[in-house]
């Protein structure tokens, strides 16, 4: 039988796009590489563009293939790379598109710009955007299609199910033209749709016209990275028809040297009492003999630990306290005081110009128009006197209330008041910083773990979240990690401190260890060694992100540490914990899926309802069903999933179902 790439190549030269559709563990990015140094032997000067999710998987495919023929980038730098030269119809769309946007306010004099926020009336777009209108360009302007046609040969799309709506549009509508040379192929697997993507594309209900070529699929059956046990949960998981198989090669991952498919393990606990932890669960016959400590040929930790959220994974990998910071802060953060005094300004304006006024000087104007007798801190006083008196924090707002009536519009909502109890002196910092810096200071998630970024420094560095702050303890702990590991060439590289003569190299040992001591104790002596050291040159947007940011910097600075450290682990790939997002693609020895019953509206994900059955909620259902065929085919020996907290008779019905009566383990009831 001829192989997926000679498949591809015959489709092509039919005159027909193609689909790949392989399930996990298949080698879906093998064949995409393989195809692309295929048409670069055969074709020197072809010109491939490759559309992929991330800017890692494009750095990855571009190492791979080796080609200069090829161009690899994310779906918006790919599109915005070939609208971008448009000036003139980008903000003619921009008008068109936004009711709200007139000629006047974008000047024919403003260059339209892709950057990480969206500004149109200042001709800043973001990611969305891009999306828009490209789609709007393709439309109202059919030589684009030529354009694109005349720049490349071919355009493939890696991971197609995770790819918009309007991208498959553009390409199988505008750009599927039988006047056109391009040709289109896709790979991907709808099973592992677990973004807000296109998800399956059912080839047999695609209308194509007279003057459009047809999109094929080849499939990829076979499976070269599940042991049989685990392979066997696979495919009762899929829903789309395709049954994989264990490949046939020796050298493949799953395969013994006499030929045989690998056994493997897949077990599923739970706790009837409810009380079982992770701890208990790794100490189990069924995880304790597992590798946490060495990584893979690839670099990668040889069992890991797939939760379905960062917060869960901070605890856990003990960043907590910066993820508490970044995620939850009392003052600053998303659902903080400062936010609650921006929407109560939006709702009453008022006529003072408080673009000078500190924290403090704002609550004091604000506090007065409802009683001239009070300033914030005395209202404070009062809630914290009524709070000795009272069973919660509400029930002494409310009685600070109902003496002051309308106070409680300004005064900080409960949990926020008992953070600022507890907090005094660090609250005491935000009331005296410029509230105009602590309004435009966002902080969350991101700013703190960032997404994956590109290797690549020509690359669109727009996933790179990260605040300055943590960039800058991020270089720290980059050294850190290269001194630990003897990696001095690459360290001397990274430092500012120059290394001229022999004593230069005693001089800069000296000042590691020194640093190396100091990780121990709180991130502010981190930065106040940093400082003084000379192993950096610091940035001048550092020394303004701090100026500008005296409460944020408090707040970290009293960190231990050591947070930053577990935080740098996590995120560079070195912790044996990730979240089941984050693995797609990856492979480990050993897995560990931890669910429960919650429902996370932000990911479109809740076990309950997929072990349960609950066909009324279509959505949750099917974005959790990928995500945990994601999680599970990680796994090339052992996959064990441990239900946390309360399991239903729902769930244990359906988890014997697919992991068998026997492999479905009662914790509690284990002798």
């Amino acid at each position: 039988m001829a192989s997926e790439v000679d498949q591809i190549i015959s489709t092509m030269a039919a005159g027909n796009h193609f689909l790949l559709n392989g399930g996990a563990g298949s080698g879906k990015t093998h064949t995409l590489i393989e195809l692309i140094q295929r048409i670069t032997e055969k074709e020197p000067k072809a010109k491939i563009a490759c559309i992929t999710y991330t800017n890692v998987a494009a750095d990855e495919i571009t190492e791979r293939a080796n080609s200069f023929s090829l161009k690899a980038s994310t779906i918006h730098d790919f599109l915005w790379d070939n609208i971008k030269g448009f000036q003139t119809n980008l903000r003619d769309a921009i008008i068109e598109l936004n009711e709200d946007v007139s000629e006047e306010e974008l000047s024919r004099d403003k260059e339209i710009k892709y950057l990480e926020y969206k500004s149109l009336k200042k001709g800043v777009i973001s990611h969305n955007e891009v999306l828009q209108l490209a789609k709007f360009l393709f439309i109202k302007h059919p030589l684009l299609s030529k354009i694109i046609n005349d720049k490349f040969d071919y355009i493939f799309v890696d991971e197609y199910q995770d790819t918009s709506e309007e991208v498959i549009d553009i390409l199988l509508t505008h750009l599927n033209k039988k006047e056109l040379d391009l040709k289109i192929g896709l790979f991907g697997d709808s099973m592992q749709s677990i973004y807000d993507g296109i998800g399956k594309i059912k080839i047999e209900e695609l209308e194509f016209r007279e003057h459009q070529k047809l999109l094929k699929e080849v499939p990829k059956k076979l499976n070269r990275r599940n042991p049989r046990k685990v392979l066997d949960i696979a495919n009762q998981l899929r829903n789309d028809g395709l049954t994989q198989e264990p490949a046939k090669n020796i050298g493949s991952p799953n395969i013994k040297k006499n030929g045989t498919h690998k056994e493997g393990n897949a077990i599923f606990l739970y706790s009837s009492l409810k009380n079982k932890t992770l701890k208990e669960v790794l100490e189990s016959d069924y995880c304790s003999n597992w590798d946490f400590e060495n990584y893979s040929d690839k670099e990668k930790p040889l069992s890991k630990i797939l939760f379905t959220r960062n917060s869960q994974i901070a605890k856990e990998a003990e960043f907590n306290s910066l993820f508490q910071i970044y995620e939850k802060d009392k003052i600053i953060g998303g659902s903080g005081y400062v936010k609650r005094i921006k929407d109560f300004l939006k709702a009453n304006p008022i006529e003072d110009d408080i673009n000078s006024l500190t924290f403090l000087e704002l609550l004091d104007r604000l506090t007065k128009k409802y009683d001239e007798k009070l300033d914030i801190k005395k209202a404070l006083e009062l809630v914290e006197n009524e709070k000795k008196n009272k069973d919660t924090t509400q029930k002494a707002i409310n009685a600070v209330k109902k003496v002051h009536p309308g106070i409680e519009k300004i005064l900080p909502a409960r949990t926020m008041c008992d953070f600022i109890f507890d907090n005094k002196k660090l609250f005491e910092t935000a009331l005296n910083s410029e509230f105009q810096n602590l309004a435009n200071t966002y902080i969350n998630k991101d700013k703190l773990i960032g997404k994956k970024n590109s290797k690549n420094s020509n690359s669109n560095k727009r996933n790179d979240e990260r605040d300055v702050l943590i960039k800058h303890l991020y270089k720290i702990q980059e050294i850190i990690t290269l001194y630990k590991d003897s990696d001095i060439i690459k360290l001397i590289k990274k430092v500012d401190f120059k290394i001229q003569i022999g004593k230069h190299k005693i001089l800069l040992k000296d000042k590691m260890d020194n640093l190396c001591l100091l990780t121990s104790s709180k991130i502010e002596d981190i930065l106040d060694y940093i400082e003084t050291s000379e192993l950096f040159n610091i940035d001048s947007r550092i020394t303004e992100f701090i100026e500008k940011n005296p409460y944020l910097i408090e707040r970290i600075k009293r960190v231990s540490y050591s947070e930053i450290e577990n935080l740098y682990n996590y995120t560079e790939g070195l912790s044996s914990y990730s979240t089941q997002h984050g693995v797609k693609g990856d492979e480990f020895d050993n897995v560990l899926v931890v669910i429960n019953k919650d429902k996370i509206s932000q990911l479109t994900v809740c076990y309950k309802t997929l072990f349960e059955g609950d066909s009324e909620d279509k959505k949750y259902y099917d974005r959790t069903l990928n995500l945990f065929y994601v999680a599970c085919t990680r796994a090339k020996e052992d996959l064990v999933v441990f239900y946390e907290g309360d399991c239903s008779d729902k769930v244990i019905i359906k988890a014997r179902e697919w992991f068998g009566k026997s492999n479905v383990i009662d914790l509690d009831k284990e002798v």
